[in-house]
């Protein structure tokens, strides 16, 4: 089943996903999804079930990879060689 995960917003370093009234913001570390901080936007207790947790870890992964590979590789690329004109 899946269930509707909104992407709230993407930081530097991580990613804010909200399901119903609930917001988690996870971190990429090690290459996994680390979960850092939750909260009910109504206040409450703030109990997430284990497959709609499951599912905001993979899209967490998902989004947090992508943007680690895309820093990747813009760091990665070769600066072309300087030139110099001579007259």
């Amino acid at each position: 089943m899946a269930y509707k995960i909104d992407m709230v917003e993407v930081y530097e370093n991580g990613v804010l996903l909200r399901w119903e009234d609930i917001e988690a913001r996870f971190i990429l570390k090690n290459g996994n999804p680390i979960l850092i901080g939750k909260i009910r936007m109504e206040g409450g207790d703030c109990w997430i079930p284990d497959l709609v947790f499951e599912e905001m870890v993979k899209k967490a992964a998902a989004i947090l990879n992508n943007q680690q590979n895309r820093r990747n590789k813009k760091n990665n690329k070769k600066r072309p060689p300087t030139q110099f004109l001579l007259f």
